[in-house]
């Protein structure tokens, strides 16, 4: 029989920490000159998955494996858009002849967020089984 779990307050003070560091190094990023498509896509899924964690309910194994999953996919899809603002973003500020990130480098974005989406959901899924079994 599984146990309840409440999110600790532990976890939700180290995603604040997380998004203090997650902006010293997007502070970092911003002046360089960076056309690389990873660095961005792990930025916004770092701090999608920071968000998910400082924003979430109580989390139970009772509440299914339904809900988390969901939730993990909402997460996940959720990492494009915030990619495609930081990309827009970093052009603006930098305000080159040529941009930092191109149309097409945005069309890919694009074109990765249904596996983005299924990347949260089975973070979500992972999440359900390990409150699940191990708590």
């Amino acid at each position: 029989m599984a146990k309840e779990m409440t999110t600790a307050p532990g976890i939700r003070r180290a995603a604040r920490w997380g998004f203090l560091v997650m902006g010293g190094v997007l502070l970092f990023w911003l002046p360089i000159e960076d056309t690389n498509l990873a660095g961005v896509q792990i930025m916004a899924l770092t701090l999608c998955l920071l968000a998910g964690i400082h924003y979430s309910k109580e989390i139970s194994a009772r509440n299914g494996i339904i809900p988390l999953t969901l939730y993990g996919l909402a997460i996940g899809s959720l990492a494009v858009p915030l990619a495609i603002f930081l990309m827009i973003m970093k052009n603006g500020l930098h305000g080159h002849a040529t941009s930092d990130y191109s149309f097409a480098d945005i069309r890919e974005i694009f074109r990765l967020a249904p596996y983005w989406g299924f990347a949260g959901a089975l973070i979500g899924l992972g999440a359900w089984h390990w409150l699940r079994r191990w708590v």
